[in-house]
């Protein structure tokens, strides 16, 4: 028999953090299997997962292959309806996933074509007095996706359960079936993102195919988050490569051309203030440019597939951009 819900957390050097997960995970009776696909670490991480849950499903890499690419091998080994996806600085009190169950595998509330394939809990800071890290992610008129509400006071102003854009990736319910819906090539991830908005591009997709992510504000769980805009100097280069180079991959794949039209005032001033600031601050950006270009036939094809599966037109897709309504 499947599982019911299978957790899915990827590992990097996480053997300072991932204890308090697989606690919460263990101590959470809906969560029926837990899988840890591990990219190369070298910091005692393996130790750490055998010793706090011995009947974690592990795998191995041996070097980093990246988030994408090894969420996508924690997703195909398990063998729940239901996917946790979830980072390994997250943790949690019983409860939590029954929390977001109860909230997916609706009715769609909007549009008649999927439903709610996705749940995002409310992520807030540890030790931080109350800050919010996410309530969703909410998709700008720029193209920027962020967390709503990261960095603020948690005063109640995200307590309403809502439709957002898409779940952080850091931790979110997701329907088995909804993947397989809009995975591209076999890839619920595009591996070509390596890291860092993966879940953007993700969750892009799932509105185009008319699955909708619900935010589900009783389900707390807290986040460290690793990168803080505070602390963008402490990710590698790399990492703030790939993520420059996402951006546009994202939207060559998923966007339309009539709502870039209409947006164009929001993203060329965006897309100045970007070059302003890789020109001054971080130069090795503009690689990522080249990166693109060589990227372009495959973010093509891949449009071409997503392009003609979508269920919604361009103005049902521009609904979803900006602030939700609560």
């Amino acid at each position: 028999m499947s599982a019911l819900v299978s957790a899915v957390t990827i590992s990097w050097n996480s053997a300072a953090e991932i204890a308090g997960l697989l606690s919460s995970l263990a101590a959470d009776a809906a969560v029926t299997e837990i899988i840890v696909v591990d990219n190369g670490s070298v910091d005692g991480t393996l130790a750490v997962v055998r010793a706090g849950c011995p009947s974690a499903k592990l795998i191995y890499n041996e070097d980093n292959r990246g988030f994408a690419a090894a969420a996508n091998q924690g997703i195909r080994a398990a063998t729940g309806e239901y996917i946790l996806l979830v980072n390994p600085d997250i943790s949690f009190v019983p409860g939590f996933v029954g929390r977001l169950l109860s909230a997916i595998d609706k009715p769609s509330a909007g549009w008649a074509a999927g439903g709610v394939g996705a749940v995002a809990p409310k992520l807030v800071r540890p030790d931080s007095a109350g800050l919010i890290d996410s309530a969703g992610l909410v998709m700008h008129r720029n193209r920027k996706a962020l967390d709503r509400g990261r960095e603020e006071r948690d005063m109640g102003q995200y307590d309403v359960p809502c439709r957002v854009f898409g779940p952080c990736g850091a931790c979110a319910l997701l329907l088995r079936r909804m993947l397989d819906d809009v995975a591209v090539d076999g890839e619920v991830f595009d591996e070509s993102f390596f890291s860092y908005k993966e879940d953007v591009d993700l969750a892009w997709r799932m509105n185009l195919m008319g699955w909708e992510t619900l935010y589900v504000p009783d389900a707390v769980a807290e986040h460290g988050r690793g990168w803080k805009e505070a602390g963008r100097s402490s990710v590698p280069k790399f990492i703030r490569r790939h993520s420059h180079k996402n951006r546009y991959l994202t939207m060559i794949k998923d966007d339309d051309p009539v709502n870039v039209l209409i947006s164009l005032p929001w993203l060329l001033w965006y897309e100045l203030k970007l070059m302003t600031y890789a020109l001054l601050f971080e130069p090795f950006l503009f690689l990522a440019y080249a990166d693109v270009v060589k990227l372009l036939p495959d973010a093509l094809a891949k449009r071409r597939d997503i392009m003609a599966r979508r269920r919604i037109s361009a103005k049902e897709m521009r609904r979803l951009f900006g602030e939700p309504d609560a």
